[in-house]
C-alpha cells in the first residue's frame, strides 16, 4: 500500500515522469561540471592553495580538537584534489548527486517531484559560485566540500531516525546523533535532530512531546557543556556554530542567507511531505491533474533555481583575471599573463602589478607597460581589502623584496592558518636566503603532501646545492634584485608605493634593477628623477635599442622643458627616422592643434592613436591610486 501511494505516479506518466527526471539531471550534471570545473576553475585551483591537508594522524587528531572537526578533514582531503580543478570538478558533482539522492529517498517524494530534491543542493552550489575575494579572508576554504558534506549526514541521520519506531528508540537516536555526531559533524548534528523532530510533528502517529522536549533540551544544553568540558580552544559564543563557516567579516552575512536557505530548503521538502501525496487513500484514486502539477511545479522551480544561481553567481571579470594570472604565475607562464591583462580594459592595482611582473621576466618592462590598460579599479567586494591581504607575498617577491615577502606570507599564516600558498613563501625566501633549518621546517610540512612533494624535493635539493639554485628560472631573476641591504621596515601595508619608492630611490644597482627603477620613475611622472637615472640607463644600451617609453618619456620632458639642444640629443639617440620621433611630431600637432583641449571628444582621439604611449599615460591616466 505505501508503495503505491508514494509513487503512484510511476503508473500515471511513467514514461513522460522518467524522461523529465532524466532530462533534468543530465542537465544539471554538464551544468554543474561547466560552472564549477570550468568558468570557476581558476577558484578552485586557488581554494587548494589557500588550504593545507597532510595525510597523517596529528593532521586528523588537530581536526577533531575542535567540534565539527570531521567535515574540516573531509573537506580538506576532498580540497586538495583541486590542484587538478577538473578532479576537484567531479567530486563536487559526486556529493551534489548524493546529497540530492539521499534528499529524495530519505523525504520520500514521489517521481512526479524529483527534480525538487535538487533544490538544497542548488542552493549549495550557489553558496560556492558566489565567494569572491574574501576568500583570502577564509580560515576555512574547504567549505566548498565541508557543507555539502554536513547536509548529507543530517538528512542520512534523519533517514536512520525514521527506522526507529518505538519511543525508546527514537530517544537513544537521538541522544548517540548528539553525544557522537557533535563532536565529529558540529552544528550539522544539531541540524539533524530538528529535521528528527519536523518529521516526528509532521507525522501523526509519530507525534510526542516528550520526545520534542527531550530533543529540545539536549540540543540546547549539550554544546555548550561539550565546549565547557572538553573543548577550552573554543569560544562558548560559537558552540552552537561549530562546523559551519567563519565569515567574521563586513558582507559576510550574504553568505549566510544562502546557506541558510540551503538548510531551510531541506526543512521545507520535509514539512511538506504530506502535500507530495497525491493518491486519495481512501478512494485509491489518481488525482492526475495533481500528478501534471506537480511535474509543471517541480520543473519550474528546478529550471528557476538554476537560472537564479547561474545569474547569482560572482562574475567580477578583475576577480576572475586575478585567478588566472596566480596560476599562470606559479606556472611561470608569463606570456598567458600578459594576454590576460590585454584582454582587461579596467584593471585593479593587483593586475598591473602582475602584468609589470610579467614584463619584467620577459624582458619587455620599458618597451610594453604602457601599451596595456592602466587604471585602479577598486576590487568589487563590499569591504575594504588591501593588497597585503591578498597578494603582497608575491609581489615582494617578484619584485626581490624577500624579507617583506615573508614578513607578509607569515601575517598570512598566523590570520588565515597554515596553507600551502603561505608555506612556499616562507619556504622560497628562506632557501633563498640560505636559512637552512626554518626552510626544512617548511619543506618538510609541503613534503608531507599528496601534490606538492615535487615542489618541496625540489627546493630541498636547492638547500644542497647552491649551484642548482642559481640555474633555476624562478631564482635568477630575483637574485638579479638582491643588490641592496635586504632588511624590513614598516611598508603602511601599502605594497605598490613601497616597492615604487624603493626602485625610483636607487642609485645603483644591476641592470633589471636600473630596469625597474626607471620603470617607476616613469609610473610615478618624476621628471627630476627621471634625468637624474637617464645618463646611467642608457649606458647599459650601448649599440642597443633603448627601451621605447624611456624615449617617449625623454622626448616629450624635453619638450615641456622647451630644451632644444636636449630634444636633439634625445632624436640623435633613437634615430632620425625613428618611428618614436615621427609618432612624437604627430602627438605635439594635435596638442597644438586642440589648444590643449581635454574634453571627451579630444580624449577619444588621442586615446586612438596614441593610447599605447608614454604620453598618453602622463597628460590623461591620473588619479591613479596605488596600494
Amino acid at each position: 500500500m505505501k508503495k503505491i501511494i508514494m509513487d503512484i505516479s510511476d503508473s500515471v506518466y511513467p514514461k513522460t515522469i522518467r524522461i523529465i527526471n532524466v532530462s533534468g539531471m543530465i542537465f544539471i550534471g554538464f551544468y554543474v561540471l561547466y560552472i564549477v570545473g570550468i568558468y570557476k576553475v581558476d577558484l578552485l585551483f586557488r581554494l587548494q592553495e589557500l588550504s593545507l591537508f597532510i595525510p597523517d594522524g596529528s593532521f586528523f587528531k588537530e581536526h577533531l580538537t575542535v567540534p565539527g572537526g570531521l567535515l574540516g578533514y573531509i573537506g580538506a582531503f576532498l580540497l586538495q584534489f583541486c590542484y587538478y580543478p577538473w578532479l576537484g570538478a567531479v567530486w563536487f558533482l559526486g556529493l551534489f548527486f548524493l546529497l540530492q539522492s539521499v534528499v529524495y529517498r530519505v523525504t520520500e517524494l514521489p517521481s512526479a517531484c524529483r527534480l525538487l530534491a535538487f533544490i538544497p543542493s542548488i542552493l549549495f552550489l550557489l553558496f560556492v559560485v558566489r565567494l569572491d575575494y574574501r576568500i583570502y579572508l577564509l580560515h576555512d576554504p574547504e567549505i566548498i566540500y565541508s557543507q555539502l558534506i554536513g547536509a548529507v549526514f543530517s538528512v542520512i541521520l534523519l533517514g536512520v531516525y525514521k527506522a526507529c519506531g518505538k519511543l525508546w528508540s527514537r530517544i537513544l537516536c537521538i541522544s548517540l546523533v548528539l553525544l557522537a555526531g557533535y563532536p565529529l559533524i558540529g552544528f550539522y548534528s544539531l541540524f539533524a535532530v530538528g529535521l528528527m523532530m519536523i518529521y516526528d510533528m509532521s507525522v501523526a502517529s509519530r507525534r510526542n512531546w516528550t520526545v520534542v522536549g527531550i530533543a529540545f533540551l539536549f540540543v540546547l544544553l549539550l554544546p555548550e557543556g561539550y565546549v565547557r568540558l572538553f573543548y577550552e580552544r573554543v569560544n562558548l559564543s560559537m558552540a552552537y556554530r561549530m562546523g559551519l563557516p567563519s565569515f567574521d567579516w563586513a558582507g559576510g552575512e550574504q553568505f549566510w542567507y544562502v546557506l541558510l536557505a540551503a538548510l531551510l530548503a531541506l526543512a521545507l521538502l520535509l514539512c511538506l511531505r504530506s502535500v507530495f501525496h497525491l493518491v486519495d487513500v481512501k478512494r485509491m484514486q489518481v488525482k492526475m491533474k495533481k500528478v501534471q502539477a506537480a511535474l509543471t511545479f517541480s520543473g519550474i522551480v528546478f529550471v528557476v533555481l538554476s537560472v537564479v544561481s547561474w545569474l547569482c553567481a560572482y562574475k567580477d571579470a578583475n576577480f576572475h583575471a586575478q585567478l588566472k594570472m596566480e596560476r599562470a604565475m606559479e606556472q611561470e607562464d608569463w606570456e598567458k599573463i600578459l594576454d590576460i591583462a590585454s584582454a582587461t580594459a579596467h584593471p585593479t592595482r593587483i593586475l598591473v602589478m602582475y602584468r609589470n611582473i610579467a614584463l619584467y621576466r620577459t624582458g619587455r618592462l620599458c618597451d610594453k607597460m604602457f601599451t596595456y590598460p592602466d587604471g585602479s579599479d577598486p576590487m568589487n567586494v563590499p569591504i575594504g581589502l588591501k593588497m597585503t591581504g591578498i597578494s603582497a607575498p608575491q609581489i615582494y617577491y617578484y619584485f626581490g623584496r624577500l624579507n617583506f615577502c615573508y614578513r607578509w606570507a607569515m601575517e598570512q599564516l598566523v590570520q588565515q592558518g597554515a596553507s600551502v600558498n603561505c608555506l612556499q613563501w616562507l619556504a622560497r625566501t628562506a632557501v633563498f636566503n640560505r636559512e637552512q633549518e626554518l626552510a626544512r621546517k617548511y619543506l618538510h610540512l609541503l613534503g608531507r603532501t599528496w601534490f606538492y612533494k615535487g615542489w618541496a624535493a625540489k627546493y630541498d635539493a636547492y638547500l644542497n646545492n647552491a649551484e642548482l639554485l642559481a640555474k633555476d628560472s624562478d631564482y635568477k631573476p630575483v637574485y638579479a634584485l638582491q643588490q641592496y641591504e635586504n632588511t624590513v621596515w614598516e611598508d603602511n601595508s601599502v605594497v605598490e608605493s613601497n616597492i615604487l619608492n624603493h626602485y625610483a630611490g636607487l642609485e645603483y644597482g644591476t641592470g633589471r634593477m636600473l630596469e625597474l627603477s626607471m620603470a617607476s620613475v616613469l609610473t610615478t611622472k618624476s621628471v627630476a628623477q627621471f634625468w637624474k637615472k637617464f645618463p646611467i640607463y642608457i649606458n647599459q644600451f650601448k649599440g642597443k635599442a633603448i627601451p621605447v617609453h624611456v624615449l617617449e618619456a625623454a622626448l616629450l620632458y624635453a619638450g615641456l622643458e622647451k630644451n632644444e639642444s636636449l630634444k636633439q640629443h634625445i632624436v640623435s639617440l633613437a634615430g632620425v627616422t625613428s618611428p618614436i620621433v615621427t609618432r612624437f611630431d604627430e602627438f605635439m600637432q594635435l596638442v597644438q592643434m586642440l589648444n590643449g583641449e581635454t574634453d571627451e571628444k579630444s580624449l577619444s582621439l588621442f586615446r586612438s592613436k596614441f593610447a599605447d604611449t608614454y604620453w598618453f599615460y602622463y597628460f590623461f591616466v591620473n588619479d591613479i591610486k596605488t596600494d
